[in-house]
């Protein structure tokens, strides 16, 4: 295992968020085979129709629009 995601994985079981290396393998399995076939695209588009992604957007023009003005 490379070691920046031994370091990773030790982090998680450090912190209690897993309590083994195999659940920690098990649950990224478990997402990988879950979102591969995933379309990314029409997920980050239907964000940002949502109220969330909305206002998000309205939020990143203000700032750049703020950011202009100075």
């Amino acid at each position: 295992m490379p070691p920046d995601i031994e370091k990773n994985v030790n982090a998680l079981i450090d912190n209690k968020e897993f309590n083994t290396k195999s659940e920690v393998f098990v649950t990224a399995l478990r997402f990988y085979f879950a979102n591969r076939e995933s379309n990314f695209e029409d997920k980050i588009e239907a964000f940002f129709l949502s109220e969330r992604g909305k206002a998000l957007m309205n939020k990143l023009i203000k700032n750049a629009n703020s950011a202009k003005t100075h």
